[in-house]
């Protein structure tokens, strides 16, 4: 006894799966969200060391100076 298992694929489901436009993906039709969410991580992540940093140094005031000349 064999078992068929037969899939219909529905047209809407293929066209879901392109990007709406081409400014919207990024570079080979991925989207830029999963890149762009590190950005904000990152800062969150900088802000927290700078933070620490600051409580840790003796002289915490060399975080705010610019080095000028």
């Amino acid at each position: 006894m064999k078992l068929e298992v037969v899939v219909m694929v529905d047209p809407s489901h293929e066209q879901a799966k392109r990007p709406v436009s081409a400014a919207l993906a990024g570079p080979y039709g991925h989207p830029f969200h999963p890149i762009l969410v590190t950005v904000p991580i990152g800062a969150w992540v900088g802000s927290l060391v700078f933070d620490i940093a600051s409580h840790l140094a003796r002289d915490p005031d060399f975080l705010v100076r610019g080095r000028g000349g």
